[in-house]
């Protein structure tokens, strides 16, 4: 006990540190972390533990002649070795327990207590780095801070950056190689983000970002002006958690769960959800296309007692991902981009542009798709004349039709098989099943492997402290952390060559259960530790036993 007590010491400390200096923990949280860390490192701990007691108690034995006498009363070494046995497998069931039920709760709990305010880890990274990454955005800001919470709303958090410059990059193309590039630039005197929980995802956030007195532009302006803001906003969207959904979070019949339908992981849904909205999106997108190409060139969006209609120029609308460009030809029109908005038969709003943006994001939640406009070069119609702006931005969203509605309901067999889904999705989802399958079918003979090697290492120990007869059961000892170190070396490289998968594995058929898939040879090394000291130790105590 006081071995392990120390082990776990040791290793509770190692854990906390990087918590620590990345995220700047307050005391309570650090003693929250401690408390649960401590029994979750006992259980890696044991092992070792029983080894070095296994090895003193069998080498004080030897040492004074206690074996000799042993032997002479008529009791042979296996007689003897019985109770270091009998340890092992007692060791062997708790460390499986544990390991299999209370390690993935407690390293859980763990991750919450790190996790448990994203604004203050938000604001500790502007604070120590100046930026952030936030989905597809990286955040910069001069410096960041977290007012009190609102008793109103206790569940929502609140981060105010000073002098932000937030950049928007779009998705990368790999069929095209297209990297990663930047969309949009704003940069603004303060920004406030509001994080609140996505009733949908206990795990998942929703963000929206206010930008007070600042300029946007986009990375390829035609005009090459930037263009001023008083105040804008864009989201909510969907915020991943900083709890990663990890195999070792799972206790055993979590494992066994997705084992039999990875399709209830939170990351494949999360896939899915985010397939499901961009499918949403394109619809919609469609849908005022048809409506800007068709005679009147011009689309109509009911948004409950407001109409908001755009209407376009000579050329046609440019799609870029989940944006739709309305441009002009400066010299042969003179403003053609005109929105309106009507409340009933009153015109509450009318602006002519030279260019507009519509960004289109879908709200499954709510089941609406939101749409946020910016017109740029504008006329505004005050009534008693135009007044210029260099930009002016409009926000609104509608509800979503039949169609959009039912493709919510699509599973990912429908995207496996639906021939109109991109070869990227495909290739999206088959990574993530593959990647889901081989991680918990690794975990879980990682913890088997672990489990059974305290049995095989106390075999180990008893054979090795009888055999040093001299007494100096420490070198017994150190001997003996060999094999025990070997042991741990290859479940743990097991598990990472289970999980390094090939791209070419996902062009093959059935690459879960492939012959080919690097789940087998990770499960061979995995175990291969195992079966090399059990062979070394049942030697051992059979030349004991001729002796």
């Amino acid at each position: 006990m006081v071995a392990s007590g120390a082990l776990a010491g040791i290793m509770t400390f190692g854990g906390l540190l990087r918590p620590l200096t990345e995220h700047g923990l307050n005391g309570g949280q650090v003693l929250r972390i401690i408390s649960d860390l401590m029994p979750a490192m006992t259980s890696y701990s044991l092992p070792i533990a029983a080894l070095f007691a296994t090895t003193v108690v069998y080498g004080r034995l030897a040492a004074d002649n206690e074996l000799l006498a042993c032997r002479a009363s008529g009791i042979g070494h296996l007689s003897v070795t019985l109770p270091g046995l009998l340890l092992g497998l007692m060791i062997a069931i708790a460390s499986l327990v544990l390991n299999c039920f209370y390690v993935p709760k407690m390293t859980l709990d763990v991750e919450r207590t790190i996790y448990s305010n994203l604004a203050t880890i938000i604001a500790s990274q502007i604070e120590r780095t100046h930026q952030t990454k936030l989905r597809d955005m990286t955040v910069f800001a001069q410096s960041a801070q977290v007012p009190p919470v609102d008793p109103a709303r206790p569940d929502d958090q609140v981060v105010v950056l000073s002098g932000p410059m937030i950049v928007r990059y779009s998705k990368a193309d790999p069929k095209h190689n297209i990297p990663r590039l930047p969309r949009e630039f704003f940069m603004a005197r303060k920004a406030t983000l509001h994080i609140r929980p996505n009733r949908a995802d206990d795990e998942e956030v929703l963000m929206e970002a206010v930008l007070e007195g600042g300029t946007k532009f986009p990375r390829d302006f035609e005009s090459g002006m930037q263009v001023g803001i008083e105040a804008t906003q864009f989201g909510p969207f969907p915020l991943p958690s900083g709890i990663r959904e990890r195999a070792k979070f799972m206790d055993i019949y979590r494992l066994k769960e997705l084992d039999a339908d990875p399709t209830r992981s939170i990351k494949v849904k999360s896939i899915l959800g985010d397939f499901v909205r961009d499918a949403q999106v394109s619809a919609a997108m469609e849908q005022i296309i048809a409506e800007l190409d068709a005679s009147g060139a011009s689309a109509k969006f009911q948004t409950g007692e407001a109409t908001n209609t755009i209407r376009r120029g000579k050329k046609s609308p440019v799609v870029e991902g989940a944006t739709l460009r309305l441009i002009s030809d400066p010299e042969l029109e003179d403003h053609p981009i005109v929105l309106q908005q009507h409340r009933g038969e009153r015109a509450a709003l009318s602006v002519q542009a030279r260019e507009a943006r519509l960004h289109l994001s879908a709200d499954s939640e709510r089941a609406r798709i939101i749409v946020a406009i910016d017109l740029f070069d504008c006329l505004i119609d005050t009534g008693s004349g135009p007044i210029p702006r260099a930009s002016f931005p409009v926000r609104f969203s509608f509800p979503m039709n039949a169609r959009m509605l039912a493709m919510q309901n699509r599973t990912i067999e429908d995207f496996l098989a639906d021939k109109s889904s991109s070869q990227k999705q495909r290739a999206t989802l088959l990574e993530a099943l593959v990647r889901l399958s081989n991680r918990v079918r690794s975990e879980m003979h990682a913890r088997a492997s672990f489990s059974v090697s305290c049995l095989i290492l106390v075999m180990m120990g008893a054979a090795m402290g009888m055999i040093f007869k001299s007494g100096n059961f420490l070198n017994a000892f150190a001997i003996s952390v060999i094999p025990a170190i070997l042991t741990i070396v290859l479940v743990v490289s097991g598990q990472n060559m289970s999980e390094g998968i090939p791209n070419s594995l996902y062009l093959l058929p059935n690459p879960v259960t492939n012959p080919l898939n690097p789940l087998y040879a990770g499960l061979f090394v995995m175990w291969s530790g195992n079966v090399i000291v059990l062979v070394i130790a049942v030697a051992l105590l059979w030349r004991l036993h001729r002796q």
